[in-house]
C-alpha cells in the first residue's frame, strides 16, 4: 500500500509541474515507451527502498542519484537520453499517467505474488 501511495503522489506531483498543454518535441534518441517504463519502474522502486532505509535527506539524494546512474548504465542509456525521453513523455500528461498506471499495475501484481 505504501508503494502505491508513493507512486500516486508522484503522478500528482508530476501533473502539477506542467500546467501548459505543450507537448515536447520528440527527441531523436527517444527511448521506446517499453524501455522508458522499465527504467522508470526501477527508479521508483529504488527510490522507495532508499527512503525506507535512510532518514538523512542529503544521504537519500546521494544514494538515489547513485542508484539512478547504475540503473541507466545497466540499461545502456545515458542521462541525457533518459532526461529527454522523460521530458517528452511527461509533456503529455495523459501518456505519463498511463505509464505510471501501468507501473502501478505491474508492481501491484509483484506484491501480490510475494504475499
Amino acid at each position: 500500500m505504501k508503494l502505491i501511495s508513493v507512486i500516486v503522489f508522484s503522478i500528482i506531483l508530476g501533473g502539477c509541474s506542467n500546467s501548459s498543454p505543450f507537448i515536447a518535441e520528440k527527441p531523436e534518441n527517444l527511448l521506446s515507451e517499453t524501455k522508458f517504463k522499465s527504467i522508470l519502474s526501477e527508479m521508483v522502486i529504488s527510490e522507495m527502498m532508499v527512503q525506507s532505509k535512510i532518514t538523512s535527506p542529503k544521504k537519500v539524494n546521494k544514494e538515489i542519484a547513485r542508484l539512478g546512474k547504475e540503473i541507466l548504465k545497466k540499461a545502456s542509456v545515458d542521462s541525457t537520453q533518459y532526461t529527454q525521453s522523460f521530458d517528452y513523455y511527461a509533456s503529455d500528461k495523459e501518456k505519463m499517467e498511463e505509464i505510471y498506471n501501468q507501473i502501478i499495475s505491474e508492481l501491484d501484481k509483484k506484491i501480490k505474488k510475494l504475499n
